[in-house]
Parts: structure tokens; sequence; C-alpha cells
């Protein structure tokens, strides 16, 4: 189970929690606050499809949350481990059932609540949630 919740209804959020586990267990947990923030972006993946981000990293991990925007639909979760993929995840694409989100409710453009922090790529697919890429 993978779950962000955050300290109230609507933004701004002073607070915004990532925690990862089985319900009633959780193994990971990270604190987003206005001093530790999370990253965040936004991106098409094409004509018709998107992409919300966000991330954080913890010593040589990445931890990358993502939901499909526009035709697409689903959550992600990408783990790296010194740039390289070592946990990929997905939700599945039936919300309600496979999952549930209003992260999708979080504004980008521009950064809203002082947890988040706007990630500008220079190349929106070479990002730390894109991993090295190799030969």
């Amino acid at each position: 189970m993978l779950s962000i919740c955050v300290d109230r209804m609507s933004e701004p959020f002073n607070v915004a929690v990532y925690r990862f586990g089985p319900i009633g267990k959780v193994e990971f947990e990270r604190i987003a606050t206005p001093a530790r923030k999370f990253y965040i972006f936004e991106r098409s993946t094409s004509p018709h499809t998107g992409e919300k981000l966000f991330f954080f990293t913890a010593g040589e991990y990445t931890y990358c949350v993502t939901e499909a925007t526009g035709q697409g639909s689903g959550i992600g979760l990408t783990v790296l481990k010194s740039k390289q993929p070592v946990l990929e995840l997905f939700s599945g694409n039936d919300r309600g059932t496979d999952f549930e989100s209003e992260l999708i409710e979080v504004s980008f453009y521009p950064a809203r609540s002082p947890t988040f922090q706007l990630y500008n790529p220079s190349n929106v697919f070479q990002t730390p949630c894109d991993g090295r890429h190799t030969k």
C-alpha cells in the first residue's frame, strides 16, 4: 500500500507524508515539510497522456510516484538506487478498485504548497525519476 497524506483538505499543505507498506504496518515513511520538500513536476508522455510526478531522495535512493493523466490512468512507484531502478510497481488502471488518488488536485504550476518544490528539468525524460540510461 502506498499512501500520501496531507495535513488539510486543500492547498496549501504544510505537511505531506509518503507511507509504504502493508495496511497496519508502515515499512517506510518520509515527511515533507517546508524545510524538507518533495519535488513535483508534470510532463506530457504522448499527445493524449501525461504524468504528474513527485519525488524525493533518501541517501542513495530516489522514490518517484507518478499518476497518469489525460487518457491515461493509474499510479506508479519507482525506486532507484544510485540511479538504477530497484523497484517498479503499477497500481492497475481501474480508479476506485486498483487505486484512489487526489494527487491530480495538487497545484503544479505554480506550486502552492510550501512542502512541494517545482522541479524544472532541462529534458523531461532524463530526470531523477528516469534513472541512468545504459547502452
